[in-house]
């Protein structure tokens, strides 16, 4: 009966030794490294400003001739001035090509800073070897692209209270607001002034 419990007792010794070593812990998980965060695409670097703006005359509207000063005699008498702007890009970096929208061109009080009135840009163009020609306000390289505008003419009756003669020597600005891609820019002029049709 003896041998009997002693083998009893080993049984369960070796039985105890098998299960600790089925309670042994998994071995741990390989460690998986960081994806690296992706490199942000490049960004558009350009610059706009504003070269020139005129606050003229509509021309095309009032069907008035653009033709060259006639200086004869005492004076000179310029037919009509068109209104309109001019725009310098400097392209720097272009990832992509970049639409050019003319959000709004406001003229401003240049005394008091207030809204006057805002101007219809019209007929866009852009310089290469030709001179100006139509544009379909795109940027597609790196470099320089200077364009201009045609603006409808400000409502120089209104503005001179029933008198546009008043309006000759009054101070304005022009405040533009237009998006190179989604990006907003605004610019605003130095004092501009309607310009004489004559000249003496």
């Amino acid at each position: 009966m003896r041998s009997l419990g002693v083998l009893s007792a080993c049984a369960l010794l070796l039985s105890g030794c098998f299960l600790d070593h089925g309670r042994s812990e998994p071995p741990p998980e390989p460690e998986i490294p960081e994806r690296p965060e992706p490199e942000p695409e490049p960004e558009a670097d350009v610059l706009v400003s504003l070269s020139s703006v005129m606050l003229g005359d509509d021309c095309a509207e009032t069907g008035a001739d653009m033709g060259i000063a006639d200086c004869d005699g005492d004076g000179c008498f310029v037919p009509c001035q068109q209104s309109g702007m001019q725009l310098l890009f400097e392209v720097r970096r272009l990832p992509e090509i970049l639409p050019v929208e003319i959000v709004e061109v406001m003229v401003l009080d240049a005394a008091s800073g207030e809204a006057i009135e805002a101007l219809t840009p019209r007929n866009p163009r852009h310089w290469n070897d030709e001179g100006y020609v139509d544009w379909d306000q795109r940027l597609i390289a790196v470099g320089e692209e200077r364009a201009s505008w045609d603006l409808s003419a400000p409502d120089w009756n209104a503005i001179g209270g029933g008198e546009p003669w008043r309006t000759y020597g009054m101070p304005f600005q022009v405040q533009i607001t237009l998006l190179v891609g989604t990006e907003e820019v605004v610019l605003v002029s130095d004092e501009v002034y309607r310009p004489a049709d004559i000249d003496t």
